[in-house]
């Protein structure tokens, strides 16, 4: 007898919520079905043809969540009934606003839904939205944050530092979490830099990758094990005055409103590296020495496996302790893989 019947990914993704939900304590807002609607909506989420990852963020207090936003800006879109949809409803309007620090939230009460957009101050040097709202801990204030980190893989975090990682895709429910991969290359990136401005340069460059990432089709960093190009690295863009990240936090740092413009300039710069074909080569100082850099297989490599980018990553794994202390893949599917010198 055949066997036959639908298989339902959000049928499973239901279930494995359940609790998650209970926790967050939002309802009727935030139900299993809510979740599943939204996660599926965002985990390869497009407007006109673009690809977009706007970060949602619901809650009962919109005005008690800025306040752990010092200078932080809002703006009200909509309103309408509270249901199930309504997080879908403000992601359909406010999804293209979202970008260059500004999230989406939705805001409940006495049945009815309000949603908007808002941002942090614009100080390249602010906490991340994120961990000043969820890490830190929001006393009696209920969030719940959605936000896909890659290409089909959506990350739920609530006040209660409950979390899960959805992948919708074949990756295993092991995957290690993108977003982390992407943490630990800006401790790689900047790993040399004076103790006093480590915390800060890393922030500044989380952010920067996290922001050219979601606006590429897939990507390349190879950290240098000095200060300079790796001698294999022969084709590329090389600057003849490397950017150096560190100069520009420890001058934005003094407090003068022109530095820290400077700063959102160059890193303007950087995320536009993203959108180039090749490698983007830091040092260990939070410099950028180099884009649009290659490399060519070596005999080492083995018989050619998986496209260009991939076998890219090969060579530069080889190359760990040898001109390199870290290389980071993002692929076009979403696929981020990072290692680095022991």
């Amino acid at each position: 007898m055949p066997i036959q019947g639908n298989i339902s990914f959000r049928t499973h993704l239901l279930g494995r919520v359940e609790d998650f939900v209970a926790e967050t304590g939002m309802q009727p807002l935030v139900t299993e079905k809510t979740i599943a609607h939204i996660v599926t909506a965002l985990a390869n989420y497009t407007e006109e043809g673009k690809h977009l990852s706007p970060e949602l963020y619901l809650t009962t207090d919109i005005v008690g969540l800025l306040r752990f936003l010092p200078g932080s800006s809002s703006l009200k879109v909509g309103e309408c009934p509270v249901s199930e949809q309504v997080p879908n409803i403000a992601v359909k309007h406010c999804a293209p606003l979202a970008n260059r620090g500004w999230c989406i939230y939705v805001e409940f009460e006495n049945g009815i839904a309000k949603y908007g957009v808002f941002r942090d101050a614009l100080s390249p040097l602010a906490i991340p939205i994120q961990r000043a709202v969820l890490d830190r801990g929001t006393g009696d204030l209920k969030i719940l944050r959605i936000h896909q980190s890659a290409l089909a893989c959506v990350e739920l975090a609530n006040h209660k530092g409950d979390w899960h990682i959805v992948f919708v895709s074949h990756k295993r429910e092991s995957e290690p979490n993108p977003r982390q991969f992407v943490s630990d290359l800006a401790k790689a990136i900047c790993s040399q830099v004076r103790v006093k401005l480590r915390e800060a340069t890393e922030t500044v460059i989380e952010r920067i990758l996290t922001a050219g990432l979601q606006e590429s089709h897939g990507t390349l960093v190879a950290v240098s094990r000095g200060d300079t190009m790796p001698k294999f690295i022969k084709d590329g863009r090389f600057f003849a005055e490397p950017v150096n990240f560190e100069q520009l936090v420890e001058r934005a740092a003094s407090g003068s409103e022109a530095e820290r413009l400077r700063l959102l300039s160059y890193a303007s710069v950087l995320e536009g590296m993203f959108g180039c074909d090749g490698i983007i080569i830091f040092n260990r100082r939070a410099t950028v020495i180099g884009y649009n850099c290659f490399v060519s297989p070596t005999a080492r490599s083995g018989p050619p496996a998986g496209g260009a980018r991939k076998r890219a990553y090969e060579v530069l794994k080889q190359r760990l302790g040898h001109g390199l202390y870290a290389a980071f893949m993002r692929s076009q599917d979403g696929a981020s893989e990072f290692t680095k010198l022991q």
